[in-house]
């Protein structure tokens, strides 16, 4: 296998079994569980899980056939990947509160950019309540990193067919998901970090528009410790 392979997975700081799967699968091309599972040296009972996860970063996917059978995407996709995941941390700058403890943001993109840099500076406790839940590989390497240096991660995302799917991969990392009914009110969104920072979005359904979703980034110990209350109150409501 080319040098140039094994640089990329190193750089994408997947877990090692992930890492071995996509080694072996650029090697073979195309391969069903099982020999995904011998190929690479994994367990079968873990190789489903490495799998799916690796669907749902959009490193893998399935193709419908009897038994299934799965494929890493190009070398190129993946490298194209790692380029952006740079090329995103060298842009995005942490939040300043120089003069003001209150940021504004605007759009889904910026909260997707910041999430991931906010996220490497927590040390104790990220909590977030979400409706919908994605697999950015930026956000799941810096969720990953997190939780591996004893971060309690821990996301309440409203339950659809998409997020029942996406849990599963936050869950293989080592974050805690709840999934909440419809009734529970879902236009709020807001992640507290260590305690301090807090990030207030509104979004749909009440602004349709992603652009024009608005957040407010705010340090306030009081705020975050109000915030804290109603999402353990929300999370000890729901126990799947």
């Amino acid at each position: 296998m080319a040098v140039t392979v094994l640089q990329i997975l190193k750089r994408l700081g997947l877990p090692i079994n992930e890492s071995k799967i996509l080694a072996y699968l650029y090697q073979s091309e195309t391969a069903i569980a099982s020999e995904v599972a011998k190929g690479a040296m994994i367990p079968r009972t873990k190789v489903y899980i490495c799998l799916y996860s690796l669907v749902g970063k959009g490193f893998v996917f399935e193709i419908p056939s009897k038994p299934k059978k799965f494929k890493a995407v190009p070398i190129e996709t993946l490298q194209s990947i790692v380029i952006d995941q740079n090329k995103h941390l060298s842009q995005v700058k942490p939040l300043e509160f120089t003069t003001s403890p209150v940021f504004l943001t605007l759009g889904q993109k910026n909260v997707m950019r910041l999430f991931p840099v906010e996220t490497s500076k927590c040390k104790t406790e990220i909590i977030s309540l979400v409706r919908g839940l994605k697999n950015y590989p930026v956000s799941l390497n810096k969720a990953k990193r997190a939780v591996q240096r004893g971060v309690d991660m821990r996301i309440l995302a409203l339950r659809r067919n998409d997020t029942v799917e996406t849990a599963k991969t936050w869950r293989s990392i080592g974050v805690k998901v709840k999934l909440y009914k419809k009734e529970v009110p879902d236009g709020l969104r807001f992640t507290v970090f260590d305690g301090n920072l807090c990030r207030i979005t509104l979004g749909r359904p009440q602004v349709a528009d992603l652009d024009s979703y608005t957040t407010i980034w705010i340090k306030s110990k009081p705020v975050a410790s109000m915030l804290r209350e109603y999402f353990y109150l929300k999370w000890n409501q729901h126990f799947a």
